[in-house]
């Protein structure tokens, strides 16, 4: 049986005793166990259905009932004497078997866990443009965008958590607190969009300079590893 396999395709390991197999297949984390038994009666079966939630089984047998076995672990059964061909197509369908239950189980895993919800502040001088615009944002980037609307504002919110600035750079350069939340942001990974001088000129659609912005934003959440967690403001440094 171990030499039907190709070396260049499975890692084969032969091993006589059946409860050492066992236990070396789940040390390894073996995709599939094939088991020669010359009857049912010769297999460790609650042993193998503990393993089983683990790989998938390929039993070899001249006894027909074991073929009962095979199904009731999920596995595959291979009558002997056997072809080749038969006997290969068993231990790929087993490895593609455990594959597949392995990322199903990752995608599971991932699914389940609370998915963290990225921030967007949009700060404009006008404010009814800046609310316009987080409305585009919201609907063509996966985060919260909402408008914050001064220096001072975000500032005295620094707690709060964020991911993404886009802001009029005039205008936070105009305010007092504008280069200390320059360097917050610098010192948290933050990126700072600045919009265009046009973003104020009421002549300029709001909703195409927020198409325009959209992917640099899309790129910006992208670099960030997760959501910036933010100590509470009684351990933060002041300054």
């Amino acid at each position: 049986m171990v030499h039907a396999l190709n070396p260049k395709r499975y890692r084969v390991e032969p091993l006589r005793d059946q409860n050492a197999a066992l236990l070396h297949a789940e040390l390894v984390l073996a995709h599939a166990l094939v088991v020669y038994i010359p009857n049912s009666h010769q297999l460790a079966l609650r042993r193998c259905e503990e393993v089983s939630a683990r790989l998938t089984f390929v039993l070899v047998s001249p006894d027909e009932e074991v073929a009962q076995i095979a199904e009731a672990l999920g596995g595959r059964y291979v009558r002997e004497p056997f072809s080749t061909t038969d006997f290969k197509r068993a231990v790929y369908r087993a490895v593609s078997r455990t594959q597949s239950q392995r990322l199903g189980t990752r995608r599971r895993l991932r699914d389940s866990q609370p998915r963290a919800v990225r921030r967007v502040a949009v700060m404009l001088s006008d404010g009814e443009r800046a609310s316009l615009m987080a409305a585009v944002m919201n609907a063509n980037v996966d985060a919260n965008c909402r408008v914050a609307a001064s220096v001072e504002e975000l500032w005295h919110n620094r707690a709060a958590p964020l991911d993404c600035l886009v802001a009029e750079l005039e205008m936070v350069m105009a305010s007092e607190h504008g280069p200390q939340l320059l360097r917050m942001l610098a010192r948290r990974g933050i990126q700072l969009i600045p919009l265009p001088i046009r973003a104020s000129d009421e002549n300029v659609d709001a909703a195409e300079i927020a198409w325009d912005v959209t992917p640099l934003i899309r790129n910006a959440l992208a670099v960030r590893p997760q959501p910036c967690a933010i100590p509470p403001r009684s351990a933060q440094k002041t300054g």
